[in-house]
């Protein structure tokens, strides 16, 4: 499977491993500590219990992350504003809730910290007005209900 970034949120997914595997040797390393105060410390250990935990947990991550790099596509070129393509900031109208909304077709996996902003290419909104030009109308899925979307502005900043 390939996953698709923009240079700058693969920056991110890149800062996102580091910090994982240093709370990895942070948690270890607290393990190991609460473990030299005595021979039999490591047996009903709290402290030393939660630190493996914690390493197991950080190391399964680190993982998960090195597997979305090394199957990362970088997307370098702008998108074509006639069509909602990855990069492209889209202003919809929810005709099902009567609502507009305006955010940015952004990668992969989005380390922002306004979330609401962007919207991964991945996700229910996105999926169904990808390729969508100015005026077209798509119908499918969001969450639990059916919804209807209308493109109405395509920009490329």
């Amino acid at each position: 499977m390939k996953y698709y970034f923009l240079p700058e949120d693969f920056e991110d997914l890149k800062k996102a491993i580091d910090q994982a595997k240093k709370l990895v040797e942070t948690n270890m390393k607290a393990a190991g500590e609460s473990a030299t105060e005595g021979a039999d410390t490591w047996h009903d250990n709290f402290a030393f219990e939660e630190g493996q935990r914690q390493a197991i947990m950080w190391t399964k991550r680190v993982l998960e992350l090195l597997k979305v790099q090394n199957d990362a596509v970088l997307i370098t070129s702008k998108p074509n504003p006639s069509r909602v393509a990855i990069g492209c900031t889209v202003t919809v109208f929810n005709r099902t809730e009567g609502k507009e909304m305006k955010f940015k077709v952004g990668s992969y996996m989005n380390f922002r910290e306004n979330p609401r902003e962007y919207v991964s290419y991945r996700a229910p909104l996105a999926k169904l007005i990808m390729g969508a030009s100015v005026g077209d109308v798509r119908t499918g899925r969001i969450g639990p209900l059916i919804q209807e979307v209308e493109v109405k502005k395509i920009e490329v900043v």
